[in-house]
Order: structure tokens, then sequence, then C-alpha cells
């Protein structure tokens, strides 16, 4: 993904990734900016952006915690054993 998402994307992306309490937090502390209670909508567009780039957010590949999901989806469908027919045992007469 690059710059050219819109503020709507960007704030689509902040809260689907339920980052909205930590973006405030980051406002907060890192860029000394109140801002309770205000719409994401009202905040600047390049701070969205910044934060959004800074979190990793924006990266094209899978964030850490969904590669490591993926992986143990995989381990786990790999240890469940299919269920088979049982074989038929034929009795000798």
């Amino acid at each position: 993904m690059s710059s050219s998402l819109s503020r709507d994307e960007l704030i689509d992306i902040i809260t689907y990734n339920n980052m909205v309490e930590e973006f405030v937090a980051w406002l907060r502390n890192v860029k000394g900016i109140s801002a309770d209670p205000i719409s994401l909508k009202d905040i600047d567009y390049n701070l969205l952006l910044e934060f959004a780039r800074s979190k990793g957010l924006l990266n094209s590949e899978a964030p850490k915690e969904f590669t490591e999901i993926n992986k143990q989806i995989e381990l786990y469908n790999m240890d469940v054993k299919r269920s088979t027919k049982p074989k038929k045992i034929r009795r000798k007469t």
C-alpha cells in the first residue's frame, strides 16, 4: 500500500485493527495533541498516515500476529487425522 490512501481508508485501517485507543494515546504522548472527544475524521491526514506507517499497518506483508496464527492453523491441519473407513476383514472358511 502507498500513501495514496484516502483519509477514510486510513481511518478504516486503524479502526479495523482495533487501534483507536492506541492512536489517541499516541497523539497525546508522542505528538502532544489532546484528541478527546473528537472524531478521527477531524484529525490531520498526515498524522493518520504517520501513525499507520509507524505501526506497520501499511505494509503489504501480513502482520506478524497473522503469520503466527496461520502457522498454527497449518500445524493443526497437519495433525488432524482423516477418518477412513475400516478395512474389511476376510474370514477363512
